[in-house]
C-alpha cells in the first residue's frame, strides 16, 4: 500500500509494480483507488460511502478478509495505490467523537488508537509481509504534476475543497498549501501503519520513474 500527496506518484507507481510483478511470472492484484469500489468485495463498502452511513472498521476489514483470501488463494501479490489508515481517518469511526466527518479539515486529528488497530487487523488479515509505500516529495511539485495530469477540472475542485480562488501559479500555490497543511495527518498515517507492524519505506518520488520503481521492487521483494 502507499501513502503520498496528489501527484506524488502512487498510481503509476502501482501501475509499474503490477507490471514488473507479471513480468517476473508472478501473479499480483491491482487494487486502484478510482476502481475499489468496483470490486465485489468493497461493493457494500462502497454504498455505504455513497449513502452516507459511512462504512465501519468491520465492515471494511470483512471487505479485505474476502479479497485477501482470493489473492491467497491465486498465490498473488496485492498493489495498493491507498493505504488501510488512509480509507478510515475522515470518517466517524475513527473521530474521538465517533460522529463527524473531516475530509475538508487538515488540522482534524483522528483517534490514534482505531487508526493503529484497524493497520493492525488489515496486516492479520493479509497474513504475509505488509509494506506501506511512502512517496516523499515537495508538496508545490507533487501539485504541479497533478494539474498538469488531471487539468483544470482537478483545479476547480481542489480550491472548492480548500475554500480558495486563485488562477495560474497563485491557484497551484493555494492547492500546494492545502495539502500542505495535511502534514501531520499524513505523518500519523505512516506512524499508525508502523505501529501496526507494517514495513515502512520512504522512497524519493521526485527521482526517475525507474529509479522509483527499483526502489519500491527492493521494498517489496527483497529477495528479486
Amino acid at each position: 500500500m502507499m501513502e503520498g500527496v496528489p501527484g506524488s506518484g502512487k498510481s503509476t507507481l502501482a501501475e509499474m509494480l503490477v507490471e514488473w510483478v507479471a513480468t517476473a511470472g508472478g501473479e499480483v492484484d491491482h487494487l486502484s483507488e478510482e476502481a475499489i469500489f468496483n470490486r465485489p468485495e468493497f461493493s457494500a463498502v462502497g454504498q455505504a460511502f455513497k449513502t452516507k452511513r459511512f462504512p465501519t472498521p468491520d465492515l471494511m476489514l470483512f471487505a479485505y478478509d474476502r479479497l485477501f483470501a482470493k489473492a491467497r488463494d491465486r498465490a498473488a501479490s496485492v498493489v495498493a495505490d491507498w493505504n488501510a489508515v488512509g480509507m478510515i481517518e475522515d470518517l466517524p469511526c475513527a473521530q474521538p467523537d465517533r460522529a463527524s466527518t473531516t475530509t475538508d479539515n487538515p488540522l482534524a486529528v483522528a483517534d490514534s488508537d482505531v487508526l493503529r488497530q484497524h493497520a493492525l487487523d488489515v496486516r492479520r488479515a493479509w497474513g504475509g509481509q505488509a509494506v506501506l509505500l511512502r512517496l516523499a516529495i515537495p508538496v508545490e511539485e507533487a501539485t504541479r504534476r497533478a494539474a498538469q495530469q488531471r487539468g483544470s477540472e482537478w483545479i476547480s475542485r481542489q480550491l472548492a475543497r480548500a475554500g480558495r480562488s486563485a488562477d495560474g501559479a497563485e491557484a497551484i500555490r493555494a492547492i500546494a498549501e492545502w495539502h500542505a497543511a495535511y502534514g501531520q495527518r499524513r505523518r500519523v498515517e505512516v506512524q499508525s501503519h508502523a505501529d501496526a507492524g507494517w514495513a515502512i519505506s520512504s522512497i524519493d518520488a521526485g527521482t526517475e520513474p525507474a529509479v522509483v520503481l527499483k526502489r519500491a521492487v527492493a521494498a517489496t521483494y527483497p529477495d528479486a
